[in-house]
C-alpha cells in the first residue's frame, strides 16, 4: 500500500471527529468534503472489492445532501457519477461471469442491479441486453421481448441495441415486418 493510502484511515478518523464536534463550524462543509475525497482516492478498478467506492458514494452523498449549494457539492455530484459508474462496472464483471459459467439467476441478479440502481450509468445498455440474452437462454421470452422493448425505446442507436435485435430475430421473435434497427428508431413495435 502505498503510503499516502496508509494515512488515509487516520484523516477520516479525524475528519469525522472533527464534524462531530463541530458540525456548526464554517469549515464543516470543506471537513465533509475531504472525508469523501480521502475515500475516493482509495477506489480500485471494477475487478476489485468495492468497500471503499461504496464508502466514497455515500460521503460524497453526504456533502451533496447537507451543503448542496457550496462548491464542494459541484465536485461531489461529478465524483459521485464517477463512483456509481464504478459500482455498476463491477456489478458488470460479476454478471459476465455468471453468465459465462451459465449461472443465469445470478447473472441476471447483477444485471438488473446495474439497470435498476445505476440508471444514469453508461453500463445500462450493455446490462439490458445481457438480461436479454440470459432470458433466451432461460427461454423466457416474455421477459427477453420486455427486456428488448426498454433497449429499443431508450437506447435505438447503441451497438447492444443491435445486437438484442439479431438475438430476438434468431429467436423469432421479432414480427416479420420488423425494421431492423437504426439510429432514427428501432422494432419496438415490431415485437411479437
Amino acid at each position: 500500500m502505498p503510503p499516502c493510502c496508509k494515512a488515509m484511515p487516520s484523516a477520516i478518523a479525524s475528519l469525522t471527529r472533527f464534524v462531530q464536534l463541530h458540525p456548526a463550524s464554517p469549515e464543516a462543509a470543506y471537513a465533509y468534503y475531504l472525508r469523501a475525497l480521502c475515500y475516493y482516492e482509495q477506489i480500485e478498478g471494477v475487478h476489485r472489492d468495492q468497500t471503499n467506492t461504496k464508502e466514497a458514494a455515500q460521503a460524497l452523498q453526504d456533502v451533496i445532501t447537507r451543503f448542496p449549494n457550496s462548491a464542494y457539492a459541484s465536485d461531489a455530484r461529478i465524483k459521485l457519477r464517477l463512483a456509481e459508474n464504478r459500482l455498476a462496472g463491477h456489478n458488470m464483471v460479476i454478471g459476465r461471469f455468471y453468465e459465462r459459467q451459465n449461472l443465469y439467476p445470478a447473472a441476471i441478479k447483477s444485471f438488473q442491479k446495474v439497470v435498476q440502481q445505476y440508471q444514469t450509468t453508461t453500463f445500462v445498455p450493455e446490462a439490458l441486453e445481457r438480461l436479454v440474452e440470459c432470458y433466451l437462454d432461460l427461454g423466457l421470452t416474455d421477459e427477453a421481448r420486455r427486456t428488448a422493448a426498454v433497449l429499443a425505446y431508450n437506447y435505438p442507436g447503441s451497438s447492444w441495441y443491435q445486437d438484442a435485435y439479431n438475438k430476438m430475430r434468431a429467436h423469432k421473435l421479432l414480427a416479420h415486418a420488423a425494421p431492423p434497427p437504426h439510429k432514427s428508431g428501432g422494432w419496438l413495435f415490431g415485437l411479437l
